[in-house]
C-alpha cells in the first residue's frame, strides 16, 4: 500500500502519504464486511422495535407536547433539553438537568412523532438505525487507521474491530432505550466530524472538508457535549501520525483547523459553566477526599464494565455515598490508571503512535462522564456513557490482531474475539427485553443492583398502578430508610414521604382519624410553603414508619414549594374523603393554579359534583387536555354527572322533603364512590323513616363500603328485629360480607 511518488502531492512515498490512507475504490472484501456487521448488529438489537417507553421517555416523548407539533421548534431550539413543560423548573435546576442544551435530539423525536405518532417501534427504529450509521462511520475510520498501520490484509482485524464496537453489552441501554438516542447521534456526527477533518489535515484544497468537519461537530455538540472530545482526538492525531515530522504541515494544521477549534470550544465550554455556576455546590461539598473517592470509583466501574460486560445495570451504578471510603475504587482505580498510562508510554517508546492515540481517544471521550470536565451531572456510572469511548477500546483490539505477526496467534486472537462478540449480541438479545416495559426496566434495575433506593421506589410507584398498595409501600419505606441512612439532599426524602403518604392514603378506607392525621399534616406542610408556619417539623405515623421531616435550610424550603402541585391535590382529596368539601374545592382550585393536570380536573370536578355544584364540575371538564385516556376518563365522569345532576337538581328546590333530601343526597355519594360519606345521608334516612325497609338495605351497603362490617352487619339485625326475615336480608348479609371482603382485600393489597 505504498508507492514511490504521490500523485497527490508528488512527495517522496510513506506510511503517512494520504495517497497510502484512501483508496478510491472499496475493496470487495471490505464491502462485504460491511454488509456482515451491519447484517448482524441489525439482527442483534431488532428485538427492541418491540419495546415500549420507560424511565425519561415518558417525560421527553410520552407525555412532551412540545414535540407534537412543529410550531414548537423554535421554543425546542431556545430552552433545555428537559424543559418539557410537566415538572418545575426549579426541581429541574437543584439536579443540575436544566443546563442540558441538546435541541437536536429534540428535533429528532418532533421528526418520529410526525413519521410513527405515539407509536414506540418507530422511536426505536430510529435509535437502531442511528446506531448502524455510527457503525458504518467508524468502519471507515477503522479502515483509514489500518491503512495507516499498513495493514496489507486488513480483513479480520476490520471485522472484529467493527463487531467490538458494534455489539459490546453497553450499547444495549444507547440503542434500546430511546432516550439514549443522544450518544448515538451524537457518535454519527462525530465519526463524521473526524473523517472529514481527517482528510482536511492531510490535503492542500480542504475548504469544504473543514467546513464540513465544522457542520458535523457543531451538530454532535447540539447532540450531546461530550463532543468537545473532539479537539483532544483531532489534535492528537494530527501530531502523534498526520504531521509528525513535518512542521510545515503542522503549522498549517494549526492556524487552519485546530485553533479555531479549540476556541470554539473553548466558548462552549465557559457559557456551559456560566449556566452551571451556583449547580456545583454539591461536588464542592464533597472535599477533596470525596470528589477523589468518587472519580477513583467511577474509574473502576467504568473498567468492570469494559472487561465484564454481562451485568450491566441501567441505572447509574452502584449506589453509594462519596463520603465513605469506597474500598473497591481506592484499589482498582488507581490500578487502572497505572495499567492506561504505562501501556501508553510503553506504546510511545516502541513508537507506535496509533495506539497511543487510540488510548488518548478512548480517555478523551470519557473524561467528561468522569467529573473531571465538570459538564456533566454529577453521577457515577452508566453504560450509555461508553457508547463513544468504546472506539478507542476497538480500535486497539483491530491493531492488536494487525500486529501478530505469527498466524497461529493472530488466529487465536481472533477466535476469541469472534467467540466474545457472539456471546455481546445474545447478552444484547437479552438486555433489550429489559427496556420493553417499566415493569421489566425497574425490576432488571433492582435486580442488578438492590442496594440503589431509586429502582426500589420507582418499583413501589409501578405497585401502586398494579393496585398492590402493601408491597408498594414496603418498597417505598425500604427506599426513604436507605435515603434516611445515607443523608441525600432533603428533596429526595420529602418526595418520598409523600409517596408514601399517597399509598396509604389508598391502603386506608374511610378510617377518620388517620385521614384526619394525613390532612393536618398535609396542611402544615402547605402552611411551611406560604411562610404561614414558624415550626418547619413535621410528623406522620404510617404504622411501618414514622416520618418526621425538617424543612429548615432554604433549599428544602425551595424543594417543598416545588412539590405543592403533588401536595395540594393529596390535601383536596383528603378533605374530600372527610367530607370537608368546601376545603377540598378550595385545595384542588389551589392546585390547578400551579400545575393544570388533568388528574386534579377530574377529583376537582367530583368534589364539585359532592358539593351539588354539578354545572360548575362539567366546566371544569372542558378544559381537559385532549388524549385519549383523559377524553375516555372525562366522558366516564360526565356520565356519573349526568347521573348525579337530577338529584343536585332535586337538592336545590326550596322546601324539599328531608328524608327525600337525605336519600338523594346518598345516591350521590353511591355514585360518586364515596360510601362514608352515603351511609351518613343513609343513616340520616333511616333515622327519618325507620319503617323503610330500603333504606336499611343502602345504609348496610354503604357501611360495607366503607369497610364498616360491625355496623352493616349491625343494620341488618336491626331490620330483621323491625321487618322479619324472609330470605331477603339473609342474601344482603352475604352481600354484604363480600362487599367488605372487597374492600379490605384492596386495603390489604
Amino acid at each position: 500500500m505504498t508507492c514511490r511518488v504521490c500523485r497527490r502531492c508528488g512527495r517522496a512515498a510513506s506510511r503517512l502519504c494520504s495517497s497510502a490512507m484512501e483508496n478510491t475504490r472499496q475493496p470487495r472484501r471490505v464491502r462485504w464486511v460491511l454488509a456482515l456487521v451491519l447484517l448482524l448488529t441489525g439482527l442483534t438489537f431488532a428485538p427492541s422495535l418491540s419495546s415500549g417507553f420507560v424511565w425519561d421517555d415518558v417525560a421527553l416523548i410520552q407525555e412532551n407536547r412540545y414535540i407534537r407539533d412543529f410550531s414548537y421548534l423554535g421554543r425546542n431550539l431556545s430552552t433545555s433539553f428537559w424543559d418539557v413543560g410537566l415538572i418545575d423548573d426549579e426541581t429541574i435546576a437543584d439536579q443540575m438537568a436544566n443546563v442540558y442544551y441538546r435541541p437536536l435530539v429534540t428535533i429528532s423525536f418532533m421528526i418520529d412523532h410526525a413519521l410513527f405518532g405515539a407509536a414506540p417501534w418507530g422511536y426505536h427504529l430510529t435509535n437502531l438505525l442511528l446506531h448502524l450509521l455510527s457503525v458504518w462511520l467508524f468502519l471507515l475510520v477503522i479502515r483509514r487507521v489500518l491503512a495507516l498501520a499498513g495493514v496489507a490484509q486488513p480483513t479480520w482485524p476490520l471485522l472484529v474491530g467493527s463487531l467490538v464496537f458494534a455489539l459490546h453489552p453497553t450499547r444495549a441501554e444507547s440503542v434500546c432505550w430511546v432516550s439514549g438516542r443522544s450518544d448515538v447521534m451524537m457518535a454519527a456526527f462525530f465519526f463524521g466530524a473526524l473523517l472529514l477533518f481527517w482528510r482536511a489535515l492531510t490535503v492542500e484544497r480542504r475548504a469544504l472538508l473543514i467546513l464540513g468537519g465544522w457542520g458535523c461537530f457543531l451538530l454532535a455538540v447540539l447532540c450531546k457535549e461530550t463532543a468537545i472530545a473532539l479537539v483532544v482526538v483531532l489534535l492528537a492525531l494530527d501530531v502523534l501520525v498526520l504531521s509528525r515530522g513535518d512542521r510545515a504541515q503542522r503549522r498549517r494544521n494549526a492556524l487552519t483547523v485546530h485553533l479555531p477549534l479549540w476556541l470554539i470550544t473553548a466558548v462552549f465550554v465557559a457559557l456551559r459553566l456560566a449556566l452551571q455556576s451556583g449547580r456545583l455546590e454539591g461536588r464542592s461539598a464533597l472535599g477533596p477526599f470525596g470528589w477523589l473517592n468518587q472519580l477513583l470509583a467511577t474509574i473502576s466501574h467504568y473498567g468492570r464494565l469494559l472487561v465484564d460486560p454481562f451485568h450491566p445495570n441501567a441505572m447509574i451504578a452502584p449506589y453509594f455515598n462519596a463520603k465513605q471510603p469506597y474500598w473497591p475504587g481506592l484499589i482498582a482505580g488507581p490500578l487502572a490508571i497505572v495499567a492506561v498510562v504505562g501501556l501508553g508510554y510503553f506504546a510511545y517508546r516502541r513508537k507506535q503512535p496509533l495506539v497511543v492515540w487510540a488510548m488518548i481517544a478512548f480517555v478523551a471521550a470519557l473524561a467528561p462522564a468522569l467529573n473531571i470536565v465538570p459538564l456533566s451531572l454529577n453521577m457515577l456510572v452508566a453504560e450509555r456513557f461508553l457508547y463513544l469511548p468504546l472506539f478507542g477500546v476497538a480500535l486497539l483490539v483491530a491493531l492488536g490482531i494487525a500486529a501478530s505477526h505469527k498466524a497461529r496467534f493472530r488466529a487465536l486472537i481472533t477466535g476469541a474475539s469472534l467467540t466474545f462478540c457472539l456471546l455481546w449480541g445474545i447478552t444484547n438479545v437479552v438486555r433489550a427485553a429489559d427496556f420493553s416495559s417499566p415493569a421489566r426496566f425497574w425490576q432488571a434495575t433492582l435486580a442488578a443492583d438492590p442496594t440503589n433506593p431509586l429502582p426500589r421506589i420507582e418499583v413501589g410507584k409501578f405497585l401502586v398502578k398494579q393496585g398492590n398498595y402493601r408491597q408498594a409501600e414496603h418498597n417505598l419505606v425500604q427506599g426513604f430508610r436507605h435515603y434516611q441512612r445515607v443523608g441525600v439532599k432533603r428533596s429526595y426524602l420529602l418526595e418520598t414521604s409523600l409517596m408514601l403518604v399517597d399509598v396509604h392514603l389508598l391502603r386506608t378506607l374511610d378510617a377518620e382519624a388517620w385521614l384526619t392525621q394525613a390532612s393536618r399534616f398535609l396542611a402544615e406542610l402547605v402552611a411551611i410553603a406560604d411562610g404561614e408556619r414558624n415550626e418547619r417539623r413535621v410528623a406522620i405515623d404510617l404504622g411501618s414508619l414514622k416520618l418526621r421531616l425538617n424543612i429548615d435550610t432554604p433549599r428544602s424550603l425551595k424543594a417543598l414549594r416545588s412539590k405543592l402541585p403533588l401536595i395540594l391535590p393529596m390535601l383536596g382529596n383528603t378533605y374530600s374523603r372527610l367530607g370537608q368539601g368546601r376545603k377540598a374545592v378550595a385545595a384542588l382550585r389551589r392546585a390547578l393554579k400551579h400545575s393544570d393536570r388533568t388528574e386534579t380536573r377530574f377529583n376537582l370536578a367530583i368534589a364539585l359534583a359532592r358539593e351539588g355544584e354539578v354545572g360548575a364540575a362539567r366546566q371544569v371538564l372542558r378544559d381537559v387536555r385532549p388524549t385519549t385516556e383523559s377524553l375516555q376518563e372525562a366522558d366516564r365522569i360526565r356520565g356519573v354527572l349526568a347521573r348525579v345532576a337530577p338529584r343536585a337538581a332535586l337538592l336545590a328546590r326550596p322546601q324539599v322533603d328531608p328524608a327525600v333530601a337525605a336519600r338523594a343526597r346518598g345516591e350521590i355519594q353511591v355514585m360518586l364512590n364515596t360510601p362514608g360519606r352515603a351511609a351518613a345521608a343513609f343513616a340520616e334516612l333511616v333515622a327519618l323513616r325507620p319503617d323503610d325497609r330500603q333504606a336499611h338495605l343502602l345504609l348496610a351497603m354503604s357501611w360495607a363500603g366503607a369497610g364498616r362490617l360491625d355496623k352493616a352487619i349491625g343494620v341488618i339485625d336491626q331490620a330483621r328485629a323491625a321487618f322479619g326475615d324472609d330470605g331477603g336480608l339473609a342474601a344482603l348479609e352475604q352481600r354484604v360480607r363480600a362487599a367488605y371482603q372487597r374492600a379490605l382485600a384492596k386495603a390489604q393489597r
